[in-house]
Order: C-alpha cells, then structure tokens, then sequence
C-alpha cells in the first residue's frame, strides 16, 4: 500500500518539475546499427569522438556541458542558443588547441543519428549526455514565398528524440553540437 502512494507521489514530483521518465529504447536485434562505437577513434581525455568513417572529429558534449575525463560523461547544464548566436559562439571556441570548431551542416548531424534506437537517437556510448532535443546545423533553408521572393529565416535542425530533421525559425533556440573536418 505505501508503495502505490510512493508511485504517486514520485509521478506528481516528475510531472511537476517538467522532468522528463524516459530512457533510450535500442532494437539491436532487428536493426543494424547506423554509428557502431567500433566506428569511432575516442579521445577520453577530451572527449573527442573521430569518426573514421566521415572523417569528421566530434565534441561528445553538447555546448554548454563540459567533459569529466575521469567520470568519462557530459556533466552541467547544456545550453540553448538562436542560429546566429550558436554560429558566433562555435567561430570563437578553442577547444583541445584547436580554433576550427564549427556546427555541422545537416547531412554531417544527420550522420550521428544511431538509427536503432530513439530518446535518444544517438549512440549513448559516445555521446552521452543523452539528450533528445533539437540541435543546429549550419544549413540553412532557402525558399520562396507566394510572391517569389527568397525567405531566409529557418534553418535545418536535428531532433535526437526519434532522429528526424526538421526546420526550425533562427529566432528560436536550440542546443549545439560541436565538429570539425580532421582530413
């Protein structure tokens, strides 16, 4: 009997800080995996993630949070950013003694995405904060409107929920994920 109110009030106590019971769900055994951790040369003591298949060298953090080489995991609070604020912010990192950080276009975030799995949609081994929100790319869309005139205010973003791009106003704020070219 105490144990369905301690249920209960757990539930209430989540339900009323906004957070969030989920935990990542894998189909391992139907779906071959799209970022095996085999894939990726892992810098433990900066939490650098090359992929050697893109050639391309992740920060395992999301922007904001900072890496524990000793805990090996993400650790703070990551932070949300507008479009233009994220792309001045990854112009001016030095991170590990390099400057040439940048927020990947849309093809290279989608190319994270563990498609086996969902909340998140990532391989959790090498990026492990864990969270599923909404990240920039660089990319932005370009279209027109009824008129023919170009429209430049939305910009190509990656949900880590379920692995889907999608568009997002530059006005609004999303979390970053840093990389770079290394060949």
């Amino acid at each position: 009997m105490h144990y369905k109110y301690l249920k209960l009030g757990l539930l209430a106590s989540c339900l009323w800080t906004g957070a969030a019971i989920s935990a990542q769900v894998c189909f391992s055994d139907s779906i071959p995996s799209s970022t095996p951790t085999t894939q990726f040369v892992l810098d433990s003591q900066l939490g650098i993630a090359t992929d050697q298949v893109t050639g391309l060298s992740w920060y395992m953090c999301s922007v904001g949070t900072t890496w524990n080489e000793i805990n090996l995991t993400c650790e703070g609070q990551a932070q949300t950013f507008t479009w233009q604020e994220a792309l001045q912010y990854a112009d001016n990192i030095e991170y590990a003694d390099y400057t040439d950080w940048r927020l990947p276009n849309i093809k290279e975030l989608m190319s994270i995405i563990e498609r086996q799995c969902s909340t998140p949609a990532l391989n959790t081994a090498i990026f492990n904060d864990g969270l599923s929100e909404r990240y920039w790319s660089n990319t932005p869309v370009i279209g027109t409107d009824s008129a023919g005139e170009i429209i430049g205010d939305t910009v190509w973003a990656v949900s880590f929920e379920e692995g889907s791009n999608n568009t997002a106003l530059k006005i609004e704020n999303s979390l970053v994920r840093l990389v770079r070219k290394i060949n």
